[in-house]
């Protein structure tokens, strides 16, 4: 289990690049538009520091609650329904930490909880 639990943590640290990556990605799709609704590589304000360090607390509040529910699926004796019931707990607190993101959740973690269930359950 030891050694189930660290390739799932290596997984994570892997592909937390192309996480940071899609949010960047989507964040600027969705603060870079033109008056006439097209999009441009110039950002439409400038954003406080202040502002820049709430966003990122929240983003690495979100992470330690991912790979905290990530673990505790993978190792708890639990039935399918109830890891779902975890996931559906993560995505009401991502959408509270950043609303209007479910597209960016559905992006970035809901495959990975779907192939952890997967995995755990064999459900393939």
């Amino acid at each position: 289990m030891l050694t189930r639990l660290s390739l799932i943590f290596n997984g994570i640290n892997n592909s937390l690049y192309l996480e940071v990556k899609l949010i960047n990605i989507i964040k600027t799709k969705s603060t870079r538009k033109e008056a006439t609704g097209m999009e441009t590589n110039e950002p439409s304000r400038k954003y406080t520091e202040a502002e820049i360090k709430e966003e990122d607390r929240r983003i690495r509040h979100l992470r330690r609650l991912v790979d905290f529910s990530f673990a505790f699926i993978a190792q708890s004796p639990m039935s399918p329904g109830e890891a779902r019931r975890v996931v559906q707990g993560v995505r009401q607190q991502a959408m509270t930490l950043f609303p209007g993101k479910e597209e960016t959740f559905e992006l970035v973690y809901a495959p990975r909880f779907r192939r952890l269930i997967a995995e755990k359950f064999r459900l393939l």
